[in-house]
């Protein structure tokens, strides 16, 4: 019933006005030159499957920040009250998981919330992830100050942008941030 209300554009909610949103912003930008590669950044309320799959249809790119819950392709071993291996299938979370590829870069001066940091570490982490059949890249961040994390989660990336290397994955953490 409410998908028949949104086809005939009677039911608005988040979901569609973002792709309404997107599709508008695509089209508006392609209509000088329709050659142009937008990429889409978006915050994790817009971490979702579907969303990663409009864009792409598009012909577009995108960099979305992930929820922290966001599972990994790595199954973990599962165990039963009695210690013994379960059947049940569990994937390890990205958050702590160990990447495959890994570079560290070195942030003479950066300021968060007023705070002027010095010498900031910044741990960039890549690898492919595969979501519903599909093909992604995500990346990693985590910022040391003096051997301290500066926040108390990394953040974590998503892009349907190739990254073979720490230049692109640290070109993906600068367009997020540059937002």
């Amino acid at each position: 019933e409410k998908q028949a209300l949104v086809d005939k554009k009677a039911y608005i909610n988040g979901s569609v006005l973002y792709k309404e949103k997107v599709k508008e912003s695509s089209e508006i930008l392609k209509e000088s030159n329709p050659t142009t590669r937008i990429c889409h950044i978006s915050d994790r309320e817009f971490d979702n499957n579907d969303f990663f799959e409009y864009i792409v249809a598009q012909g577009d790119d995108f960099i979305t920040r992930m929820k922290l819950s966001r599972l990994s392709n790595e199954m973990l071993p599962s165990f039963t009250p009695k210690g013994n291996i379960s059947k049940k299938i569990v994937y390890q979370k990205l958050i702590d998981k160990n990447f495959k590829n890994k570079e560290i870069h070195l942030i003479g001066k950066l300021a968060i919330k007023g705070k002027l940091h010095q010498n900031v570490s910044c741990c960039l982490e890549w690898e492919a992830l595969i979501i519903e059949g599909k093909s992604y890249n995500t990346v990693r961040i985590s910022l040391f100050c003096e051997g301290k994390a500066l926040f108390q989660h990394p953040m974590l990336l998503l892009t349907n942008k190739e990254i073979t290397n720490g230049e692109q994955a640290k070109a993906i953490y600068k367009g997020y941030i540059l937002r």
